[in-house]
């Protein structure tokens, strides 16, 4: 089953159901590059992307750098390595994206929102109809099922996109106030798009929206238990900088 992240269509094909054909057709209808993936777990998109890095042959390329934005899975980057490429955190946006392929010769890039980018054997833009036919492709030659390959990758528990309502400028004002405060407390974090602090537990993710004006958050722990203790670190640096701290 395919789902439109954007519109939350769907569409789906089965033994006796509808074929192939129809799926790229209707895939094609919906105008955007953006797709996800959904089976008896639950919807999950670029957060899986690691399927499209083997589909690329990040074997076959070793050391190719693969770019996915910030707000990726912790999962995707240690597959990548595992593989044998060189996994690049960047910037979020689709512009930046596309750029830095240009600039790095990279195959394969993507981002949270399921924009994937391909150019390996394409031409390095966001083509959800041929990131569909690489998938197939390679669950073809695999005789896996999406489920069984997703079983095989390590599992985490995190939130979903967090979007905290901000003032256009002082977004950009909170985030620099919270990045000051964990340099100063000499905190592990990747500062290329906001904040992605590491714990023992895993990762939390402040950054300011390109587009709107709301501060974007995320957190991914190894389990239930690590999950809590960094959304309590997140809201305790949205308090230092008098943020309403959201619902988890």
């Amino acid at each position: 089953m395919f789902v439109h992240l954007h519109t939350r269509s769907w569409f789906s094909f089965r033994a006796g159901g509808s074929c192939p054909a129809d799926l790229v057709q209707h895939a094609a209808r919906l105008g955007q590059p953006a797709l996800a993936l959904t089976d008896r777990h639950g919807i999950y998109g670029t957060v899986r992307f690691q399927k499209a890095c083997r589909v690329a042959g990040v074997h076959a390329v070793l050391g190719a750098e693969i770019i996915a934005d910030v707000k990726a899975s912790q999962t995707l980057f240690d597959e990548i390595a595992r593989l044998g490429g060189k996994p690049v955190m960047w910037r979020t946006g689709h512009s930046v994206i596309k750029a830095r392929m240009a600039e790095s010769g990279a195959p394969l890039a993507g981002e949270m929102s399921g924009h994937i980018f391909f150019a390996d054997r394409y031409y390095g833009y966001d083509d959800a109809l041929y990131a569909a036919v690489r998938l197939l492709s390679y669950l073809a030659r695999s005789r896996l099922s999406i489920t069984q390959i997703r079983d095989r990758l390590p599992q985490s528990v995190n939130t979903p996109e967090l979007r905290i309502q901000s003032d256009d400028l002082r977004k950009f004002e909170v985030v620099r106030e919270v990045r000051d405060r964990l340099r100063e407390a000499g905190a592990d974090m990747n500062e290329i798009d906001g904040v992605r602090v590491r714990t023992e537990d895993g990762w939390w993710l402040l950054r300011a929206s390109n587009t709107q004006d709301v501060l974007v958050a995320r957190c991914e722990a190894k389990d239930e238990a690590g999950l809590d203790r960094l959304k309590a670190a997140l809201a305790v640096e949205l308090q230092s900088s008098n943020v309403a701290v959201p619902e988890f």
